[in-house]
């Protein structure tokens, strides 16, 4: 009688795991498989999965160059608002009320460029 293939367990996430998440479950079936009896079906398991790690690596690095992109952005746009805000001050010297308005203008559009509850990368 020949052995049964066992069936492969399904696994329910509960919500979309990270890029993190993902990354480390490969690299631990590597290490699974790489403490495996070497054998050809190994073998090819282990190529594809180092080249999900070296795909999965190539997005990671992407979408850190974007967040990092989205923030200098971020900062140079809040700095722009700043020196609005003290140009305000240096022409409205004489004149408060004129300059609480030109300033409170600018401080609004501050939401525009960055919230603080803002997730990275959304």
């Amino acid at each position: 009688m020949a052995d049964k293939p066992t069936e492969t367990p399904t696994v329910v996430l509960e919500k979309k795991p990270s890029l993190s998440f993902v990354v480390a479950a490969v690299q631990a079936a590597v290490s699974n498989l790489r403490s495996q009896p070497p054998c050809r079906e190994n073998a090819i398991a282990l190529t594809h999965l180092e080249t999900a790690l070296l795909w999965l690596q190539k997005r990671s690095l992407e979408e850190v160059s974007a967040i990092s992109t989205k923030r200098a952005s971020q900062r140079e746009a809040l700095w722009v608002l700043l020196d609005n805000i003290d140009t305000a001050d240096d022409a409205c010297r004489e004149h408060d009320d004129v300059f609480r308005k030109r300033a409170q203008a600018q401080v609004k559009l501050r939401f525009d460029i960055w919230r603080p509850d803002e997730v990275d990368g959304g």
